[in-house]
């Protein structure tokens, strides 16, 4: 792919010597380090627009124009002045790290959706899974209280849904404070009994 590149003309303070790029990366390519600082201080503004341009993030773009010219020090001798300008080159290579960043930036936010999204159903799982259970007790505690004798479904009903304490339900029923009190022991005795069973050897209430 050719490099071509056509801009307004440069500044005054900074005149574009294409001669003078070419000697500097005739210079890289031998491992200069001077040569390399005059092409960033001649080039560098340019091509800072050019990335933010493309990823509009001036942080990222600073840290993209330090990797194009870090390849650019590794891959001096491969550029070949039949093919373009020297700043043609450069901002073909700085074009090709901003969008690779952009693609990066957008596979990462497509990840962070997607785990957002498996994340979001897992919870949906979890509370689902949750409501069944919960319902799935509530309805085999609604059958052991209803295998109870009438007597001890009625004490129960009356203390752990309706609230009450053992004296208001022998109040309410006018039964023995002490009646209430077996009926009750014999009536959890029997739920655990019957709840341990489940499952396993499926024992009826006596």
């Amino acid at each position: 792919m050719l490099y071509e590149f056509t801009q307004q003309g440069p500044s005054a303070r900074q005149p574009f010597d294409e001669d003078a790029d070419d000697e500097l990366i005739r210079r890289i390519s031998r491992r200069d380090q001077r040569a390399l600082q005059l092409l960033m201080v001649r080039h560098r503004p340019l091509l800072w627009k050019v990335i933010n341009r493309c990823v509009a993030n001036p942080a990222e773009s600073e840290e993209i124009v330090q990797q194009c010219f870090l390849l650019l020090w590794e891959r001096a001798d491969e550029y070949n002045p039949a093919r373009g300008k020297v700043v043609a080159w450069l901002v073909t290579l700085c074009q090709r790290r901003a969008i690779d960043a952009l693609r990066r930036r957008e596979t990462y936010e497509r990840c962070k959706e997607r785990y957002a999204a498996h994340s979001h159903d897992e919870r949906d799982a979890w509370h689902s899974s949750n409501v069944a259970s919960a319902n799935e007790s509530a309805a085999i505690l609604s059958r052991l209280i209803n295998k109870l004798p009438a007597a001890q479904r009625e004490v129960v009903h009356l203390i752990f849904f309706r609230g009450m304490s053992q004296r208001q339900v022998a109040e309410y029923t006018g039964t023995p404070i002490g009646t209430i009190k077996t009926r009750i022991e014999l009536a959890l005795r029997k739920l655990r009994k019957a709840a341990a069973s489940i499952g396993s050897s499926g024992e009826e209430f006596y």
